[in-house]
């Protein structure tokens, strides 16, 4: 028995559409689908990051708000990187050190941190709650946005 036409068009539709759902799988920069396996982002809290960041070795610092946000407030010494901007500046990043990032409230310090792990980073951490779980714990002045 032969397929129909409608029958190979749609086989040959979702094998188009199977096939360019793994390429993005595989080159978008936010994904993790290359990411070691094993490697996860670890989710730290305001006061493990100033525990760290009080250490001989501390974890390098990265805000990935935009500069609207960065403007009301940051953490001393955080380089800023728009998460937007993030591909095109990783090479700025220490691949020697741990990388802690935040941002907001935390979802897209993690994005950017499963994004790093997919670049080879070997170990990335993001802030629980962000900036604004930062202020709450550690610098209850400290002006959000």
């Amino acid at each position: 028995m032969r397929a129909s036409g409608s029958s190979r068009f749609f086989g040959l539709s979702f094998a188009v559409l199977v096939f360019v759902g793994v390429l993005t799988m595989l080159f978008s920069p936010f994904s993790s689908a290359r990411a070691e396996v094993g490697a996860t982002v670890r989710v730290i809290s305001a006061q493990t990051l100033s525990e760290q960041l009080q250490s001989p070795t501390p974890p390098f610092l990265l805000d990935v708000r935009e500069p609207q946000e960065t403007a009301v407030s940051t953490i001393k010494g955080a380089k800023i990187i728009p998460l937007g901007d993030l591909p095109a500046r990783v090479q700025e990043l220490p691949r020697d050190r741990v990388i802690a990032v935040y941002c907001r409230s935390g979802a897209r310090s993690f994005r950017a941190g499963q994004f790093l792990l997919a670049q080879g980073f070997a170990s990335v951490e993001s802030l629980e709650g962000g900036i604004n779980g930062w202020a709450k714990t550690i610098e209850p002045g400290m002006k959000t946005f």
